[in-house]
């Protein structure tokens, strides 16, 4: 009896055979950098340029290696195998359904945080509109993209894309207009460096993960990859590198343009509206 049941568990188990695998690289680079570029840098840049001064442009760098360290597990075993529901197959495989279960409720909570982004967004809006409301506009962009992902995982990597494009015109307008503002000799001296020592940089690189983490996502699309064990390993790190870089470049302008004091704790937004002296 113990036999027959355990064989039709098996039978009944969910495979990735039934799924469309119709994810390539350049689809995932787009999910991966799509999911860690954004709100993040829009949110996060001020507290972290307040926590070490200019010295936020290593701070980025040094967030990268907490990210791919962080990420091992998900590299070795994401070029390993092909799952079918991402991080709860991967745990309930290395450590059973118990902790699976446990890590489920974790990251429940965890995802509550993705609040800050549609809230992100409207407080970003609002300064092109003023009087929008924030809270509303908030929910319905976070209802629009639950709405999108409803449509398919080709869809949703599509209109990924294009928003991708969208965001690296913004930002690299930010750059291409901004760096010509840095403060000559911002970066040239000792000033503004570390204004909390080595415990305010590692504590600046620790909070900025939020910013650089998120291509952990593409494992959770293992089962629609067509070459999953080669592309999920690599576009893991790729994209953290890529974005890391990106948002390096983007700090030196939020830390250059301004003196330190009236950047601090405060978002990007003030230093986008700096004309041009």
């Amino acid at each position: 009896m113990s036999e027959q049941a355990n064989s039709a568990a098996v039978s009944t188990a969910p495979t990735t055979k039934d799924l469309k695998r119709v994810l390539g690289r350049k689809e995932l680079m787009s999910l991966a950098i799509g999911q860690i570029i954004g709100a993040g840098i829009m949110a996060l840049m001020g507290t972290a340029i307040g926590m070490t001064g200019r010295s936020v442009f290593y701070a980025f760098l040094l967030s990268t290696v907490f990210v791919v360290i962080d990420s091992l597990g998900s590299i070795l075993i994401g070029g390993t195998v092909r799952l079918r529901g991402g991080d709860y197959t991967k745990m309930a495989a290395l450590v059973g359904k118990r902790t699976a279960g446990a890590y489920v409720i974790c990251d429940f909570i965890w995802n509550i945080g993705i609040a800050i982004l549609p809230l992100s967004f409207a407080d970003y809006l609002q300064s092109l509109i003023p009087g929008i409301p924030i809270k509303a506009t908030a929910l319905v962009v976070l209802t629009l993209f639950f709405v999108i992902n409803l449509f398919g995982v080709k869809q949703a990597a599509l209109i990924e894309t294009i928003m991708l494009v969208v965001m690296g015109l913004a930002l690299g307008s930010f750059v291409v207009f901004g760096m010509p503002q840095v403060q000559p000799g911002a970066f040239g001296g000792v000033s503004n460096y570390l204004l909390n020592g080595p415990v305010g940089i590692i504590s600046a690189a620790a909070f900025l993960t939020y910013a650089t983490s998120g291509s952990f996502v593409v494992i959770s699309y293992s089962g629609e990859c067509k070459h999953p064990t080669k592309d999920i390993p690599f576009v893991l790190i790729a994209s953290t590198l890529v974005v890391a870089g990106i948002y390096a470049v983007i700090s030196i302008v939020a830390a250059g343009v301004l003196p330190i004091e009236q950047v601090a704790d405060q978002s990007l937004a003030l230093v986008a509206k700096k004309n041009p002296a």
